[in-house]
């Protein structure tokens, strides 16, 4: 895509992408732990995220705002992205790195399985899964549909993890279209 749009176009869809991004942020009381490329790595602290599960509605509402500026990227980008997301929960240590530049960063299995079940999209064909774990400690009448995409041994883990597909209830047993990858949480 940087390729067929060039340099500057290309830079300005990835901020219009993460511009798009702050609204379900705040209102899923997510954080922004850093951006790479064009993916952003968000986190919550439990209580926040399990909390009428918005871990899985700023899914949801992401996909609902680029929905609504559709005719945006159409226009300026010929195209409307789309993104797909990885889940997980976990302990995780920050702390500040860097003599040069410092910086607050997370360290933690839980950022490296994320990246992993993320990566697993493609695969398995879906835009949203989380992690077994995530799936046992969500509230039980979350307005999504889970589904099991069974064990699978991730790359860099020594244990097998559960897959769970997540899609909103009204979506439950569609297959979801082919997307740009973008957020990992």
């Amino acid at each position: 895509l940087a390729e067929k749009l060039g340099a500057l176009k290309f830079s300005a869809l990835v901020r219009d992408f993460f511009s798009d991004l702050t609204e379900p942020i705040i209102e899923s009381k997510a954080e922004v732990s850093h951006y790479i490329g064009d993916e952003a790595v968000l986190s919550w602290i439990p209580k926040d995220g399990l909390d009428k599960g918005n871990c899985l509605r700023l899914f949801f509402l992401f996909e609902e705002r680029l929905a609504r500026r559709s005719k945006h990227y159409l226009e300026r980008y010929g195209m409307v992205p789309g993104f797909k997301a990885g889940a997980h929960i976990g302990p995780v240590v920050a702390t500040e790195v860097g003599d040069l530049k410092s910086e607050i960063v997370y360290h933690g299995d839980v950022l490296n399985t994320a990246a992993r079940i993320q990566s697993m999209c493609s695969a398995l064909e879906e835009s949203f899964l989380i992690s077994g774990d995530l799936r046992a400690r969500l509230p039980e009448k979350a307005p999504y549909h889970l589904e099991s995409k069974g064990r699978h041994l991730l790359k860099g883990k020594e244990h097998d993890v559960e897959i769970y597909a997540v899609l909103s209830s009204n979506r439950a047993g569609q297959t979801p279209k082919p997307a740009l990858e973008g957020v990992t949480a």
